[in-house]
């Protein structure tokens, strides 16, 4: 199975304010990638589909967007 965080060095601290936006359609993948970056410190906010990302986007700041290309 590919490892995403594989290629990727997580600096664990206190990110309570460093929002990453998941947009992925799969309910397995994206609850995957909301628990790894939760237990690395970030607050992750998840969307299922790309139109409920682009409604986040206009609500919040992120600082990462880690999106399915293939939705």
């Amino acid at each position: 199975m590919f490892n995403l965080f594989s290629s990727f060095i997580l600096i664990p601290g206190d990110y309570d304010m460093f929002k990453i936006l998941v947009a992925e359609d799969d309910f397995g993948y994206r609850t995957y990638l909301e628990t790894i970056l939760k237990r690395e410190g970030y607050t992750p906010i998840t969307a299922k589909n790309g139109e409920e990302a682009l409604d986040l986007l206009g609500e919040h700041e992120f600082c990462l967007a880690i999106l399915d290309l293939m939705m």
